[in-house]
């Protein structure tokens, strides 16, 4: 008659009944690593969008800065043209009052 050594064969199907739990454990662990990966690319693609975007504003920014400097240097030049004309204007009354003022119509 065969003797069986139920405690020993208890042993053994723990140990398997461990080990496959382990690897069930390990392949969870591997696919949440995965899934942890899969999310910094995503991540990453968003902080990459993000910087592109941020490049356009700055670049846009840029442009209106410059368009504002150009509307500084028009609006400067226009100052600079107003005030010749008031002192033309300044210079052509001054020369009426005295033309006027002198019947000769001779100015020193």
């Amino acid at each position: 008659m065969v003797k069986i050594d139920f405690q020993a064969w208890l042993w053994v199907f723990c140990v398997i009944d461990g080990l496959a739990k382990v690897t069930n454990g390990l392949a969870k662990v591997t696919n949440g690593l995965a899934k942890v990966t899969n999310g910094l690319a995503k991540v990453t693609n968003g902080l990459t969008k993000v910087t592109n975007k941020l490049a356009k504003i700055t670049n846009g920014l840029a442009k209106v800065t410059n368009g504002l400097a150009e509307i500084t240097n028009g609006l400067t030049k226009i100052t600079n043209g107003l005030a010749k004309i008031t002192n033309g204007l300044a210079k052509a009354l001054g020369a009426l009052r005295y033309a006027t003022t002198h019947p000769t119509g001779t100015m020193i």
